[in-house]
């Protein structure tokens, strides 16, 4: 399985290469390129040519079509980065096309993406009859347009702007009751599938929290499976969902980043095991040098700690002279302040 996939998006790469070298040279082509190659896992091409075989269609044929889908699929990421739409700065681990070439020239190339897997349809090379060639650009285009992804963009944003404003009064709420009511601060280490919060976030909070109760340096690392060759950590999963996914297709990061007993496991994961999350170690050094240098706020320590005693995250010891335990069972431990 992991060889065809590897088949497949190197095929439908060097199409698209090769289709692009092939078109007169313009200021966008740079843009395009970078915001087309290396591109993903090409599921979405591994899925048409599952498709097409059934029916016998030639697997050059079905690689060209599956090149037009990852133009439209490149075309969205693109215009979904921008600053106007979700401001993403980072897209498969290197800067956003926004980010490289500026917001007008992202603009301009995911136009370009698109119309070119149109193009690509159109082709006289391409070995379909006009009629299927017109029906292939018709659905593409339903699915591309109002009807598909920028019409799901569109409710996307409209779901952010209409939560942005209950987030607001939620605030303001809470605020409210904090003033006359509850005089504590909670800081929360968050799920990362229940919750919006940014990465940065995310990693103030967990860090935080872990300065908070005095934890050492050492477990610290530990904590983060610092030269550890752990395939699998479930608690990556858990804060930052697919952030740290690590497979033979996909990594957060180059692969020297990784520790040596680990890239060989990382080269031989199969693209399909979403589940696998590691850590880079130049992300587990930021975090460790974030921890050394935060200075803990006092309107964030926390009063009361509750810890799960069956959650992996519960593998550290809370310090005893700033936090009494005042409770004990099987499930769960509860500290207060001193």
């Amino acid at each position: 399985m992991k060889n065809e996939v590897n088949k497949i998006a190197k095929d439908t790469n060097y199409f698209l290469k090769k289709f692009i070298n092939n078109q007169n040279s313009s200021h966008l082509i740079n843009a395009m390129k970078y915001g087309l190659f290396p591109g993903g896992k090409k599921i979405r091409s591994k899925i048409l040519i599952d498709f097409g075989s059934l029916f016998s269609i030639r697997y050059k044929t079905l690689i060209q079509i599956g090149a037009a889908v990852e133009c439209i699929h490149a075309y969205s990421l693109i215009h979904d980065d921008l600053p106007c739409m979700d401001n993403d700065k980072i897209r498969r681990g290197k800067a956003s096309t926004h980010i490289k070439y500026g917001e007008s020239t992202a603009v301009l190339a995911g136009n370009s993406l698109l119309t070119m897997a149109f193009e690509i349809l159109s082709n006289k090379n391409l070995d379909l009859s006009e009629k299927t060639k017109v029906n292939l650009i018709k659905k593409l285009s339903e699915c591309s347009g109002h009807l598909g992804i920028a019409g799901g963009q569109y409710l996307d944003l409209d779901y952010e702007k209409k939560k942005g404003i209950s987030d607001l009064k939620m605030e303001e709420r809470l605020k409210s009751f904090d003033q006359n009511v509850n005089k504590n601060n909670q800081l929360i280490i968050s799920d990362g599938f229940t919750n919006s919060l940014k990465n940065k976030d995310i990693e103030f909070n967990l860090i935080h929290s872990l300065k908070d109760f005095e934890v050492s340096n050492e477990e610290l690392k530990n904590f983060l499976s610092l030269g550890k060759s752990e395939i699998r950590n479930d608690l990556l999963m858990r804060l930052f969902i697919y952030r740290y996914q690590a497979n033979s297709l996909q990594t957060f990061s180059e692969i020297s980043n990784y520790s040596n007993d680990i890239r060989g496991k990382i080269i031989n994961t199969s693209p399909f095991r979403a589940q696998i999350q590691i850590m880079p170690e130049d992300e587990k050094q930021k975090l460790i040098k974030l921890f050394e240098n935060i200075e803990v706020d006092k309107k964030l320590t926390s009063d009361l700690i509750i810890m799960n005693k069956t959650d992996k995250f519960y593998n550290f010891t809370i310090n005893n002279k700033k936090y009494n335990q005042v409770y004990t069972g099987k499930v769960y431990d509860i500290f207060r302040i001193d």
